[in-house]
């Protein structure tokens, strides 16, 4: 597998505008803006109210990049978009190879036919936000939310950040941007596309049961290696064959070390190592994961005032302290790895165990649930729907959500902290209201939440 990053220097086009606007990727409009003294601090006094036309207008992010004769001689090339804010048409070479309407997932387009030797150009084309909404209301009949100054009072048709809309806490700042990472991807015959992993305890001793899902032109005559190291020492290791297009191995771990919640215990972490090879013994791809081993659980039982409801870690009881976690900057994706570490490293030295990730924001960074893992900071994971009715029964909209629900959920679960995922933000909550009901009944609710959303935890992350 060969990677070539585009981050870095881009260049920021305003519809109609030809005035190149210099451009940094991973961002958004907003900081591009303001790194050309282009926007007022939007913080300072009544500014808020002066960049309001940014969510109203279509915005245009371009670069050139140089294609080798190596690259193009791979099975397959891929341009990989890890977020994109939020309706995008990508273009390669003026080609169109895709399009995204989903903030919270990544994008990957094959571009190995429209690439040339040399130097190539992509255009991401963004569309405003707020036209969209507007006719989507229109169309499809605008659902019921909350309403607080300055906030529009429903963005359910659109798969995006929530509180970029205003909230009761922020302001409204309707982004544009590639907000997370853009890679080309370049690989021969096959590649890792999924790793599956449930832990099973047992006195001194943890067994991994890893699930290894391959991708590819040819997964015949492949094989995978598996390790596991701590503190630099291999403690376990495995080799199958690949058929029909998966591996399923075990990996005895002894005298394990398990990882506790902070306060309450150490956070060991292990490392895994995934590595796909050819009939050759060619690698061909790898993926790793840091992990805890730990058993995590929500206990329910009957008692005499009702149904209990704590968490328990290796079979301790323990009282989640805590607080709410929303997006640090009103800018997607940019709060570095070192002020995510100060937010998290203060939550742990004041005796935090546990932070919720707000159904309001987005699916976090890997960095930031690495160092929950590391702190010791339990996760309650929401889903990211807020304060409002979604169209359950639509098609399409749900399409769109269970891919995002299905690669963020594969993401992330296999790190120690996540102890539970939830479907929403103050939904239940909403729906006392006729208004609300009037939009989602309590069935149609019970069917995106209960059902698509619970089935979808049931069977990819059994075990939070």
């Amino acid at each position: 597998m060969r990677k070539i990053t585009l981050n870095g220097a881009w260049s920021l086009f305003k519809k109609g505008d030809d005035t190149p606007i210099a451009a940094t990727v991973p961002g958004c409009v907003h900081t591009d803006l303001l790194a050309n003294s282009l926007l007022e601090d939007p913080f300072y006094r009544a500014n808020e109210l002066q960049q309001m036309w940014i969510g109203e207008t279509d915005w245009r992010y371009t670069r050139s990049f140089i294609i080798s004769a190596d690259i193009l001689a791979h099975d397959r090339v891929l341009l990989r978009f890890h977020g994109l804010d939020t309706l995008a048409t990508v273009r390669v070479n003026g080609i169109e190879v895709g399009h995204a309407e989903n903030m919270f997932r990544s994008w990957e387009f094959d571009i190995k036919s429209v690439l040339r030797l040399g130097e190539n150009s992509l255009e991401v084309d963004l569309a405003a936000p707020m036209p969209y909404m507007r006719r989507m209301d229109a169309e499809k009949g605008a659902m019921a939310g909350w309403v607080e100054p300055m906030r529009i009072s429903t963005g359910a048709w659109l798969r995006k950040e929530p509180c970029n809309f205003g909230w009761d806490w922020g302001p409204k700042m309707v982004t544009s941007g590639i907000w997370r990472d853009v890679e080309i991807m370049a690989f021969n015959t096959a590649r890792l596309h999924d790793l599956f992993i449930l832990q099973d305890h047992a006195p001194n001793q943890v067994t991994l049961n890893l699930q290894a899902t391959v991708e590819g032109v040819d997964t015949k005559s492949l094989s995978i290696e598996v390790g596991v190291s701590f503190k630099g020492k291999r403690v376990a290791q495995s080799e199958a064959a690949v058929q029909n297009d998966t591996v399923q191995l075990t990996l005895p771990v002894a005298e394990p070390e398990l990882w506790f919640p902070n306060n309450m215990g150490a956070q060991p972490l292990y490392d895994l190592e995934v590595t796909l090879y050819d009939q050759q013994g060619n690698a061909l791809d790898t993926q790793t994961r840091r992990m805890g081993l730990r058993t995590l659980t929500l206990e329910r039982h009957h008692d005499a005032w009702g149904e209990s409801f704590y968490f328990a870690c290796n079979g301790v009881p323990f009282f989640a302290k805590g607080a709410n976690w929303i997006p640090p900057s009103p800018y997607p994706g940019q709060t570095s790895p070192a002020e995510l570490e100060g937010l998290i490293r203060a939550a742990a030295d004041a005796n935090m165990n546990m932070l919720r990730v707000w159904g309001g924001g987005f699916y976090e960074s890997d960095i930031f649930y690495d160092l929950c893992d590391q702190y010791g900071i339990t996760i309650w994971q929401d889903f990211m729907f807020a304060c409002g009715t979604y169209p359950s029964r639509d098609e399409a909209f749900v399409a769109n959500v269970m891919a995002e629900v299905q690669e963020n959920v594969r993401r992330i679960r296999h790190h120690a902290c996540i102890a539970l995922w939830c479907g929403n933000n103050e939904i239940e909550q909403g729906l006392s209201h006729p208004d609300w009901l009037a939009t989602m009944s309590w069935e149609e609710y019970s069917h995106l939440f209960d059902t698509l959303l619970g089935d979808q935890v049931r069977e990819l992350a059994p075990q939070t």
